[in-house]
């Protein structure tokens, strides 16, 4: 037979489970926001990682074209003024022109006063 200790010591293993239960289930929720939130979070540092790929992609082609660009300059700057010395001190006398890479005929001319001084920082 049952008796009512029996009966009052069961139901209060079941309110205790009852409560259990409840504060798992609220500890769940907190746990899924917490991953919802940690989620979302890694999403928006994954894109900003991204960009900043994307970023680094664009400065280093960035660089890689000034620099092509100045060494460019660089040539272009250093080649006519070999030209120009090495044809002033073959013939002073001769004509001034000069053959360009592409083979047709450039006249030396005499630069103005502010180009020289361009040309003499580099």
């Amino acid at each position: 037979m049952i008796h009512l200790d029996q009966i009052r010591l069961l139901e209060g293993k079941t309110i205790k489970a009852i409560e259990l239960i409840n504060t798992l289930r609220e500890e769940n929720k907190a746990l899924k926001k917490t991953i919802d939130t940690s989620q979302a979070r890694m999403e928006e540092l994954e894109n900003l990682v991204q960009e900043f790929k994307s970023d680094q992609d664009e400065i280093e082609q960035s660089i890689l074209r000034a620099m092509k660009n100045l060494e460019q300059l660089e040539d272009d700057i250093t080649k006519p003024e070999s030209k120009k010395k090495t044809t002033s001190i073959v013939d002073e006398d001769a004509s001034p022109e000069i053959e360009s890479e592409s083979g047709s005929l450039i006249f030396e001319t005499e630069p103005d006063e502010e180009k020289k001084q361009e040309l003499d920082i580099f």
